[in-house]
Parts: C-alpha cells; sequence; structure tokens
C-alpha cells in the first residue's frame, strides 16, 4: 500500500505537522537532561540555563517550528495525506511514552518521511534535513561513541599530545612538566560532540535560508566541524599544559568560555558559507 499517495488529506500543512511532531520527539530525547535541570536548580535557574540544553539544539527546534509555519502560510503546501497522519501518529505515541530512547526512532521515522514525501526546496524537505541533522548528532554522540569511543578518544588523545608536545599512552596524556602525572580523555570530552553540533548548525542555517546544498556549501560545513574539533583540542591542550587549572579549564569558567568560542567558530564559518552560497546561488 502507497501511504504517500493517499488522495484523502487533512486539515492543516504536512511541513507544520511533521515539524512539529519533529520538535516533541527531540524534546522528549533529552526529557532527562530537562527535568534534571529542574530538579537540580529550579525553573527559572534551569531556564537561564536552557533547562540543560545547547543553543545549537534549540535552534535547530526553532527552525523546524519556522520552517513549518512558511509551509501553513503557503496557500499551495500540500496538506496531511493519511500516510503522513499514520508517520505522525506514531512518531509522537513513540515520543510521548514514557521510555525516551524510543523517541530518536520516531525523530529519524520523521526525518525520513519528510526527505521522502518532500520535493527539493520545499518545507517537508527542508525540515526534514533538519530532523536527520538532529537525529544524527544524537546517534553519532551516544550510539557512535558507545560503540566505537575508544578508538575516537585515542585519536583525540594522539592529537592533543601532538600539540602538547607530550607522551601519549592510549587515550591517556601526561600533564606538561609534571612526570609521573597524566589525564584521561573520555568519550565526554570527545570533539565528536563538538563536530556533529557544527552539522546541526549547518543544517539549520542552510534549510532556513533555503540555500542549495553543493559543494562549496559542504566544504564550508567541513570547515566548521574542523574549527571546532581545533577548539575542543586546545582545551585539551591548554589542560595538558596548566594542571593546576584542570578543574577550571574541565569545567569550569574556562570550559565556558571555550565552549563559547566553539559556538562562535561555527557561527562564523556557517555564516561565512551561507553568505558565499546566497551571492553564488542568487
Amino acid at each position: 500500500m502507497e501511504l504517500a499517495a493517499s488522495p484523502v488529506r487533512a486539515t492543516g500543512s504536512r511541513a507544520l505537522w511533521l515539524g512539529f511532531a519533529g520538535i516533541v520527539a527531540a524534546i522528549n530525547i533529552n526529557a532527562g537532561l530537562i527535568i534534571g535541570s529542574v530538579q537540580a536548580d529550579g525553573v527559572l535557574v534551569a531556564a537561564s540555563n536552557l533547562f540543560g540544553l545547547n543553543a545549537v539544539l534549540l535552534f535547530a527546534l526553532y527552525g523546524l517550528w519556522t520552517i513549518g509555519h512558511e509551509g501553513a502560510r503557503d496557500p499551495d503546501a500540500p496538506g496531511l495525506s493519511r500516510g503522513d497522519m499514520g508517520v505522525v501518529a506514531l512518531a509522537l505515541a513513540l515520543s510521548l511514552v514514557p521510555w525516551n530512547v524510543l523517541a530518536l526512532p520516531a525523530l529519524l521515522l520523521l526525518a525520513l518521511w519528510s526527505l521522502r514525501v518532500g520535493t527539493a526546496g520545499s518545507a517537508e524537505w527542508r525540515a526534514g534535513v533538519i530532523m536527520l541533522a538532529l537525529a544524527g548528532s544524537i546517534i553519532t554522540a551516544r550510539l557512535l561513541l558507545n560503540s566505537v569511543g575508544d578508538t575516537v578518544v585515542i585519536l583525540d588523545a594522539h592529537f592533543v599530545g601532538w600539540l602538547a608536545g607530550v607522551p601519549v599512552r592510549d587515550n591517556i596524556v601526561d600533564f606538561q612538566g609534571f612526570e609521573g602525572r597524566s589525564f584521561i580523555i573520555g568519550p565526554a570530552c570527545s570533539s565528536v560532540h563538538n563536530m556533529s553540533q557544527a552539522v546541526l548548525l549547518w543544517a539549520t542555517v542552510t534549510q532556513l535560508l533555503r540555500l542549495r546544498i553543493d559543494r562549496p556549501l559542504v566544504l564550508f560545513g567541513l570547515l566548521a566541524m574542523a574549527g571546532v574539533f581545533m577548539v575542543n583540542a586546545l582545551r585539551l591542550t591548554a589542560i595538558a599544559w596548566y594542571p593546576e587549572h584542570f578543574d577550571e579549564i574541565h569545567v569550569g569558567t574556562i570550559a565556558s568560555l571555550f565552549g563559547l568560542a566553539s559556538l562562535i567558530v561555527a557561527a562564523l564559518i556557517v555564516a561565512t558559507g551561507a553568505l558565499h552560497a546566497h551571492r553564488r546561488q542568487a
């Protein structure tokens, strides 16, 4: 049975409903962070800290909301077909059960369905790109690091050791000037997290601006990934060079500044690529 081709339609924009379901799924995936932030700090403080969520994720959710409403305002935009209703209902059901691991396949389902039913440049297709990047960032950060994380952090450690000029054993990096003392680079410190967020930022910006994905634009996405990789590598190098400030560089104020620098670097590279693409594709 070809669900997408069903002529029966429901009131409402297809892009709006698919995007809304994607937002629900993405929020439920991070429900643990949100609830933990509120329990630890209270609603007001948690809200000021974005409920433990990063700014790129929230920007991606804004992108889904905006693109969905663009589709709703388009009089020629397709409404919900029977197939769309089935996918949205299934995704919402998976997202709202009290086991948030099911929200990830729901988000991936929505992404693939949106790309299937939408045409390149349509609101559905653009929302699908963002949802695919959202799902990809989560899969990379959680599943990939859990499966091949040892290899990834070993590569991180050896690059940091080369930058810092200190000995490395697997994922253990020696402190400079502190013979016999070292620190471990774990999955939570891997550059993979920042690189997946750079991809998400790139996907959201390009789709909000209706840019056609071509080779130069992809190159800028890769440059953004390389940029945030270097910022994280410099943070880890600083830990190796200044062990007396380990806590501040690892999780304190300096770590926050490195996090801000990573976001700024990614945003500048993505913005430059978007501006270049806008001029080229106009």
